[in-house]
């Protein structure tokens, strides 16, 4: 549907491939997670999506027991902002996994503030000036992995 029926279709194929991608390297960390996924992906608006936007939903009882490689491949798949790196000296706003193609966040599953925080940031519509628009409210797609 937001792909193959949406227009710049060839660009939103590349995405949607980031996607699945995306999707089996958290499987590989993650036996069951939920994904919410936002944004201009999620659209048929006439200007392609440069992304997609997500937030990752796992059980804090996975999590806690990372060990370094684990939250290594974490933070990979997920948008780190403000960065400062030694080698070589880098200093980045935001860097995004998937060649930027994937804008990804963690959150806890089951969480009811985290919950209530991307729902309500991502239910609120903004017009073409970028500006919320009062009252009104949109979805988004919940993928269970």
């Amino acid at each position: 549907m937001f792909v193959a029926n949406a227009p710049h279709a060839g660009h939103r194929q590349r995405l949607y491939s980031a996607l699945e991608l995306y999707v089996g390297l958290v499987r590989d960390l993650l036996p069951r997670a939920t994904l919410w996924v936002d944004g201009g992906f999620c659209t048929h608006k006439p200007t392609p999506p440069k992304d997609i936007d997500l937030v990752l939903f796992a059980s804090r009882r996975l999590v806690q027991h990372f060990d370094q490689e684990e939250w290594t491949r974490m933070s990979q798949l997920l948008t780190l902002q403000n960065l400062t790196a030694q080698a070589p000296p880098t200093m980045a706003g935001r860097i995004q996994p998937m060649g930027g193609l994937i804008d990804a966040f963690l959150a806890e599953e089951g969480n009811p503030d985290d919950v209530a925080l991307w729902d309500h940031n991502w239910s609120l519509v903004r017009g073409d000036d970028g500006k919320i628009v009062e009252g009104e409210r949109k979805g988004y797609l919940e993928v269970a992995l």
